[in-house]
């Protein structure tokens, strides 16, 4: 009996899972979003649904705060705290988005790099970043490049230099 359950829990989220792939190909930011190397499906349809219309946001700006990843920072007159991120968003865009920022690191060279450099920054105390901090900036950078890719209308190449983008044409 609770075989029978999970086989149908399967078919059911594979029924689902097709129906969120057809219901993407209906949304014109899709293939952009989707044409970045470990944005999935579900990323994509999770971003873009708590997004709701790009065209709303003028810059990344605006998109970063939306999320909840602008950073802040507690200071007095004698002492300055770490930078963190305000939370003050999306908090599904902002887990989805780390999670996102964890599949760019690993699959295209443009983001890891950029992940590379920050490892080897110091904040201006002179500590070194955490891992967590560097995954939440390499978060903004996708924000940026997604902006950027919605807005122009392109899709993300990752040829192994600096980043560029490709007509849809191409």
């Amino acid at each position: 009996m609770c075989l029978e359950e999970v086989k149908r829990t399967v078919l059911a989220l594979k029924g689902m899972d097709q129906q969120m792939k057809s219901m993407l190909k209906e949304i014109p930011a899709a293939p952009y979003l989707l044409s970045i190397p470990g944005i999935g499906a579900l990323s994509a349809a999770v971003f873009l649904g708590e997004l709701g219309d790009p065209a709303h946001f003028h810059n990344a700006r605006q998109i970063v705060k939306y999320a909840g990843y602008d950073p802040q920072e507690s200071d007095s007159g004698s002492w300055v705290s770490r930078k963190f991120i305000s939370k003050k968003g999306r908090w599904l865009m902002r887990k989805y988005l780390f999670f996102m920022s964890m599949r760019v690191v690993v699959l295209t060279h443009y983001f890891k790099t950029y992940y590379g450099r920050k490892l080897g920054t110091k904040n201006r105390v002179g500590q070194l970043p955490r891992r967590k901090e560097i995954l939440c900036a390499v978060a903004i950078k996708l924000i940026k490049v997604i902006f950027a890719l919605l807005r122009d209308k392109r899709r993300f190449d990752d040829t192994g230099g600096p980043v560029t983008v490709l007509s849809q044409g191409a």
